[in-house]
């Protein structure tokens, strides 16, 4: 029950491409996809500015991104890397190489 849970409602490599899709909604049918996938570019961004914020104070990694060119590298590679797994990968990052997932899967699975 909780691996539904967790995946299905608070992992956010399901989360947050149905926070983009569900954004793109209002757009016409034909641009939904290309809209959800452009929304994830910010969303990318917000995520990986969000894990810097752990490291430094708010104030600090805003700023930072603007003096520091390691910080702003850290910054671009890592959006690139999550935009990548959410964009491109989607569901067959859970299958393949979520780590909790496959704990699931092996705990959980009936064998014969």
């Amino acid at each position: 029950m909780f691996g539904r849970v967790w995946c299905g409602w608070l992992c956010g490599q399901t989360a947050i491409p149905e926070l983009a899709a569900w954004a793109a909604s209002p757009l016409p049918r034909r641009m939904r996809a290309a809209g959800a996938k452009l929304l994830l570019v910010p969303l990318s961004a917000a995520v990986s500015l969000s894990l810097i914020m752990f490291f430094l104070r708010p104030p600090d990694a805003v700023a930072g991104l603007f003096r520091s060119r390691t910080l702003l590298g850290v910054f671009l590679v890592q959006a690139a890397s999550l935009y990548g797994m959410l964009a491109l990968a989607g569901p067959r990052f859970c299958r393949s190489v979520c780590p909790y997932s496959m704990l699931q899967n092996v705990l959980f699975t009936r064998t014969r």
